[in-house]
């Protein structure tokens, strides 16, 4: 038995104990930690891992090569990967710019606050546009609204006060609207929220009579926050009139994006190219958006998925466009992308049994803890760094 930090999703836990019986995760993070592992392949034939890493150069030299996923890996092996894109003169791209992007732009000029101090100080949480209970399950019971400790012994029932703002009835929403310390807001337009809490920092009666008791509730405690979701990142058009709202309120902001690494991925992409993006093509030497999607895809010849599933978590508009393309998966688990028919697959080391960096939704830094012991079944693999670093020195 070993204690790990589980890269399920973006809340990084780090109390996991994996051994023959997985503890304190979630069902993603059960999911995650118990999932059918992925093999080594070479036009669908089994073959070890070295064979693969052959067949992979083979693939990529001379070919138009799109490098996509990299939201579950460490901050390290996706260093590696943008390397590899500059030797290629390749496009690399995640998922921010399709959702989460936005609300990571957002967390750097706004006022955020560790999930730590929420813990030991928080009161009022909203949760706009984001399901936490599907999406990040334990951010609730570890960081959020369920937690006794600090200045809030008395948890949810009297030190704690949950609010969910969304479009439809998420199951968040229902536990917000059945308690007595919290409230649901069935919006129809995320700005006529925001115009409704204007106009009440402003004294004034707006759309969603509610905004005044949240005001009032915020005036109780120091630390209250927005947790900013999908719903939030596509519905919002006016972002200046949010920041306006998040200032003047005191309120302080943190991105509720699911994906486990995507905040380290942004950071290491600027870091490398001095760009601030959500990708980057090092053929032309420009930033890649949302816009510019459809054609890289298109244009590509080579597809190398690391630590992704496209068929599953990418629209149907750009997955099609990965039809007929050679594709090299390296990936942990067993995916989607089989349906792709990948000239060659890689199976890396799950990265929640891996050591390295990962950035967790408020921006903290988290070191992995490396298993000491893998199971005998589970083989040795190589770690997501080490298969890249492998191909760059080919």
């Amino acid at each position: 038995m070993q204690e790990i930090v589980c890269t399920g999703c973006s809340c990084l836990c780090d109390d996991v104990v994996y051994g023959d019986t997985v503890y304190h995760a979630c069902r993603k993070g059960y999911r995650l930690l118990t999932g059918k592992k992925e093999e080594n392949s070479v036009n669908g034939e089994k073959t070890d891992v070295y064979r693969a890493l052959k067949a992979a150069r083979d693939v990529i030299d001379g070919k138009k090569l799109l490098i996509f996923g990299l939201d579950n890996v460490t901050c390290e092996a996706q260093e590696l990967a943008l390397k590899l894109a500059k030797d290629f003169n390749a496009a690399i791209v995640d998922h921010s710019a399709l959702s989460g992007g936005k609300l990571l732009e957002l967390s750097e000029r706004l006022d955020s606050v560790s999930l730590e101090k929420f813990r030991d100080e928080g009161y009022v949480s909203i949760y706009w546009g984001a399901n936490p209970h599907n999406s990040i399950p334990r951010l609730l019971s570890r960081f959020t609204y369920y937690p006794r400790c600090g200045k809030r012994q008395r948890g949810y029932e009297e030190d704690r006060f949950l609010v969910v703002a969304d479009v439809r009835k998420s199951e968040t929403a229902k536990l917000a609207e059945k308690s007595k310390t919290g409230l649901f807001i069935r919006i129809e337009k995320d700005d006529e929220l925001v115009d409704s809490f204007l106009k009440a920092l402003n004294g004034r009666a707006g759309k969603y009579p509610e905004v005044a008791r949240i005001l009032k509730e915020v005036e109780k405690a120091e630390v209250n926050a927005v947790f900013g979701g999908s719903g939030l990142c596509s519905g919002l058009k006016d972002f200046d009139k949010f920041e306006d709202v998040m200032k003047k309120s005191g309120l302080y902001f943190i991105p509720a994006t699911s994906k486990t690494n995507m905040r380290g991925f942004l950071e290491t992409v600027a870091e490398v190219t001095g760009c601030r993006c959500y990708g980057y093509d090092f053929e032309r030497g420009a930033c890649l958006n949302l816009k510019d999607l459809p054609e890289v895809f298109a244009c590509c010849e080579a597809v190398m998925v690391i630590g992704a599933d496209p068929l599953r978590t990418l629209p149907h508009e750009l997955s099609k466009r990965l039809a007929g393309k050679v594709v090299v998966a390296i990936n942990s688990l067993k995916s989607l992308v089989r349906l792709l028919k990948p000239k060659v697959t890689i199976a890396s080391t799950l990265s929640a049994f891996s050591s390295g960096t990962m950035v967790r939704l408020d921006g903290v830094k988290v070191e992995l803890k490396e298993l000491k012991e893998m199971k005998e079944s589970e083989g040795k693999t190589l770690s997501d760094e080490e298969v890249l670093k492998e191909l760059l020195s080919m």
